[in-house]
């Protein structure tokens, strides 16, 4: 019984963890979209735009 508990309360932290790290990744997105104006293109920015931004934005981060 108390290993069930355990196991629950683990799986219950790995979600909160991937839950928060779900909501930077979409806040990331976001403040791509921002910086490149996707509102106001009718054509959805390439892959390597959203990368090199992606790497801007953690590069930043880090200093």
């Amino acid at each position: 019984m108390v290993i069930i508990l355990i196991i629950l309360f683990i799986t219950l932290l790995v979600a909160l963890s991937n839950r928060s790290r779900l909501k930077d990744m979409e806040a990331d997105m976001e403040a791509i979209k921002r910086k490149l104006n996707i509102a106001d293109k009718d054509t959805p920015p390439s892959d390597e735009e959203i990368e090199a931004e992606l790497q801007k934005m953690h590069e930043e981060d880090q200093k």
